[in-house]
């Protein structure tokens, strides 16, 4: 993936529940997205603008970019703990 509604795209992920040990009903309400994708923007607060891929569409600025983080942390070499599964989301 080059660009992204016409920005250039900086870093591209696609996203899936085990990546992160979890099941796939925890990933939907800690909101992991499909993808996710940074674009440069010269007119955007930081220069950046994070975009995330719901039901295969597209979204700027998601509620939670915190799966995006850990992959990115990932990607420096800091890897930390599966999430904790809740009561209720055994599958």
């Amino acid at each position: 993936m080059e660009t992204l509604e016409g920005l250039n795209v900086v870093f591209h992920v696609q996203t899936n529940a085990e990546m992160f040990g979890i099941s796939k009903k925890l990933a939907e309400r800690q909101d992991l997205a499909e993808e996710y994708a940074i674009v440069a923007d010269g007119n955007s607060f930081g220069g950046i603008i994070v975009y995330a891929k719901y039901h295969g569409k597209w979204s700027p600025n998601p509620w939670s970019s915190r799966w995006l983080i850990r992959v990115l942390l990932m990607t420096i070499g800091v890897y930390l703990p599966h999430v904790k599964p809740t009561e209720d989301s055994n599958e």
